[in-house]
């Protein structure tokens, strides 16, 4: 016989019973320094209580001899254990794939942000920014935009608007609230202007193919000279490589 054995399967079978070392002792009469000893393989129960130790624990005296259930049965604390080693087990299942799940939906909205550089398809005129755009809608920033034609460089300007449009819808409109001096280029204004869209609404007007869509972003720059000259300038922008 293995001692040993045969000391955890009571262990286990008194745990499962709920009962405290000296209180299965107590079933059987004798200590419970002496089921520790059961239990640790350093001592056998003695021949006289296996029956009732076994009746007591819910198992054969030929199961608590051999240190395990027989394969064939259909014991009530059999049953209670192996359906509590199936409940652990799918509990922890359970919990592996809902981590899983939350890290892989996680990564997925993480990676679900697309971001990329814009600038002009004019020759004319440079333009640096970014667009983003993900599920909740889009910001499109921009921080330099020059002019390279002469009237921007040497002409001053009276009065000067400019807007954003993507696939015609108007995203942004600058209404020439600027105070703008009579020494003022257009070249000068526009290097200086930060342009920041944020449209992160849900039912925004503009979609995914919308923003992909490299001929549908334009800025409309217009007004007048001081010397009354009217001036418009139509910039195509287009989406370059993805941002990092």
């Amino acid at each position: 016989m293995d001692n040993e054995k045969i000391g955890k399967f009571i262990a286990k079978l008194r745990k499962a019973k709920n009962l405290t070392q000296q209180q299965l002792g107590d079933l059987v009469g004798v200590g419970g320094k002496s089921v520790s000893k059961w239990e640790r393989g350093i001592n056998m129960p003695d021949v006289s209580i296996i029956n009732e130790l076994s009746k007591i624990l819910g198992i054969t005296s030929d199961e608590l001899l051999k240190g395990e259930f027989d394969r064939k049965s259909t014991n009530e604390e059999h049953r209670k254990i192996v359906h509590r080693k199936i409940h652990i087990l799918l509990l922890s299942l359970l919990i592996i794939i809902t981590v899983i799940s939350t890290i892989l939906l996680m990564y997925h909205f993480k990676n679900n942000t697309h971001k990329y550089w814009i600038s002009s398809n004019n020759e004319e005129f440079e333009v640096t920014g970014y667009i983003e755009y993900d599920k909740n809608g889009f910001i499109v920033y921009i921080n330099k935009i020059y002019c390279d034609i002469e009237k921007c460089k040497t002409d001053y300007i009276d009065d000067i608007q400019y807007l954003i449009t993507i696939n015609n819808v108007v995203l942004y409109m600058n209404n020439g609230n600027d105070m703008v001096n009579n020494k003022t280029t257009i070249a000068e204004y526009l290097h200086d202007k930060v342009i920041n869209i944020n449209d992160k609404y849900k039912n925004s007007v503009i979609s995914y193919n919308d923003i992909m869509n490299k001929n549908s972003i334009k800025i409309i720059i217009e007004g007048y000279y001081t010397n009354a000259d009217e001036f418009r300038y139509e910039l195509n922008l287009k989406i370059a490589d993805k941002k990092q």
